[in-house]
């Protein structure tokens, strides 16, 4: 015979087990970030990119790029229209090209403090590090936080199913001063990760970039193509878990200075793995 201890324990498997699954919406979510001023959470970054270069017949030059932080980011306060003032600080980070420790750039452990808005972008960004020579398009403070915290593409609107889509506008990585590329999203799971209430987001990009160069004679092409897997926490709205991978083609055809009849060719191919990972600190 079955113990007492046996029945029970099967009994409070059952009871949890239904309680578990009554924390997973059924119907549409609203995917916005719900903040309270003291949360503080922690994130995690890595990328991997590989740049080829190659000019005319010549021999492609590649280089391998490696990077990894983590930050903590803490809410300040709930601003009166729902935004948060946070302040994000950088706990450790590290960086490689072609195998080789490169230091970071001046002032990139400092503290940035900004506005996160309900719809998941940052605004009103104020001590992020100057990028220098070298990153193929100026940045403004937004951009790079937007870029680093993969907070560009916006939370929709109004609330989704699942297999309901929406669509987001980011900023071109070759310049921001070109209109921005489109990126579909679509919400393909609500479920759990860690017993946490998770919405799964398949994003996807695959756009031409258009001429950007000001230069007579010059002509730019090109096109940004990927995507990845965003889990997201439900009951915060920021991303728990994402990986992405995408691929970033850019052709530049010029005259020859030197010959007006000769043309220039310069393609540049740059494939990016990028993971985001972030939890409540402890």
């Amino acid at each position: 015979m079955k113990s007492i201890g046996y029945w029970a324990a099967t009994a409070f498997a059952v009871c949890a087990g239904a309680a578990l699954a009554q924390d997973v919406p059924t119907g549409p979510v609203r995917l916005d970030i719900s903040l309270k001023a003291g949360q503080t959470r922690t994130f995690k970054i890595v990328s991997d990119t590989i740049l080829t270069t190659t000019i005319q017949s010549l021999e492609p030059k590649k280089t391998t790029t490696k990077s990894s932080g983590t930050f903590e980011m803490v809410v300040d306060a709930v601003n009166p229209d729902g935004s948060y003032a946070v302040k994000i600080h950088t706990v450790k980070q590290a960086l490689s090209v072609n195998g080789a420790d490169t230091p970071a750039p001046d002032g990139a452990d400092a503290d940035v403090k900004a506005t996160l808005t309900r719809d998941g972008r940052f605004r009103d960004v104020s001590g992020a590090p100057k990028l220098k020579d070298g990153v193929p398009a100026p940045m403004t403070g937004e951009d790079f936080l937007n870029t680093v915290f993969d907070k560009e593409a916006a939370l929709p609107s109004q609330p989704v199913a699942v297999g309901e889509t929406w669509k987001d506008k980011v900023e071109s990585p070759v310049d921001n001063t070109q209109p921005k590329m489109t990126v579909n999203n679509k919400l393909v799971a609500l479920d759990l990760m860690d017993a946490t209430p998770v919405a799964r987001v398949l994003r996807i990009i695959c756009e031409p970039i258009q001429n950007p160069s000001p230069e007579p004679g010059v002509t730019v092409s090109g096109k940004m193509e990927g995507g990845g897997l965003a889990t997201m926490d439900l009951a915060s709205g920021l991303v728990a878990d994402e990986r992405d991978t995408l691929r970033l083609t850019v052709n530049v055809e010029a005259q020859n200075p030197a010959n007006s009849a000769q043309k220039v060719n310069l393609k540049t191919e740059a494939n990016i793995k990028v993971r985001v990972q972030s939890a409540p600190s402890a």
